[in-house]
């Protein structure tokens, strides 16, 4: 289930996924790591140590922890959990899922147990806040333009790489094709096309990073960023 869907059948409804103590916080973290991160949750306590005990749990295989420090804001999709006592009286902590929108002062979340049992979308302050549990992967939760198979022209310099992701390692300017070589940033050594080459997309692929990538004659390049919601082509 995309995050979309998610909050498109939950938005205004209250479960309780652990059948235990009513409708707590946990249970829509609980809900979400199961449909869209698709991972079987598991018992971890109160909602603070969803980052407290972190290191010691299986969400490590699914998550990324990000200490909270001013002017670190949530990323659509992620857990944010507050420590104890963070509104003056809670004693567990709070838990939520960060909407996307978010400024210096202020971010906007999905909750239960804030006002009533239902999911809704709430503002809140980062007063209390411990940080961030980032979903690894990203594919659910992210919405990527639709870039169909054509030719376009770079809009910025890209490197290019042997397959889908940075992982794979770049190529060197003389592994790319004649034409790419005319269009180099320089002439040996790792490979970057100048903005404004012509590409031709033969197939994109959405990786678990959330970025957009593109296999091109001359190898394979990144055409989104979602972090940063940027086209390299048009």
């Amino acid at each position: 289930m995309t995050f979309k869907e998610f909050v498109k059948k939950y938005l205004g409804k209250a479960v309780d996924y652990d059948g235990a103590f009513g409708v707590q916080c946990v249970d829509l973290a609980k809900l979400y790591i199961d449909k869209v991160i698709g991972a079987k949750p598991q018992a971890i306590g109160d909602a603070y140590a969803y980052y407290e005990k972190f290191n010691n749990t299986y969400l490590k295989k699914y998550f990324n922890r990000i200490a909270y420090k001013k002017g670190e804001k949530p990323q659509k999709g992620d857990l944010v959990v507050w420590g104890k006592k963070y509104n003056g009286k809670s004693e567990y902590g709070h838990i939520a899922i960060a909407a996307g929108d978010a400024t210096d002062t202020t971010l906007y979340t999905y909750d239960t147990n804030w006002g009533g049992a239902e999911m809704k979308k709430v503002k809140h302050t980062y007063t209390g806040l411990l940080g961030y549990l980032r979903p690894k992967d990203q594919r659910n939760i992210v919405t990527p333009p639709t870039i169909k198979n054509g030719t376009y022209k770079l809009t910025n310099v890209r490197g290019v790489y042997k397959g889908y992701g940075a992982g794979s390692g770049r190529k060197l300017v003389k592994e790319l094709t004649a034409d790419g070589k005319k269009h180099a940033t320089k002439q040996k050594g790792d490979a970057y096309l100048k903005a404004g080459t012509e590409v031709t997309i033969k197939e994109t692929k959405l990786l678990a990073s959330g970025n957009l990538w593109a296999h091109i004659p001359s190898g394979y390049i990144c055409v989104w960023e979602h972090d940063i919601n940027k086209i390299f082509v048009k």
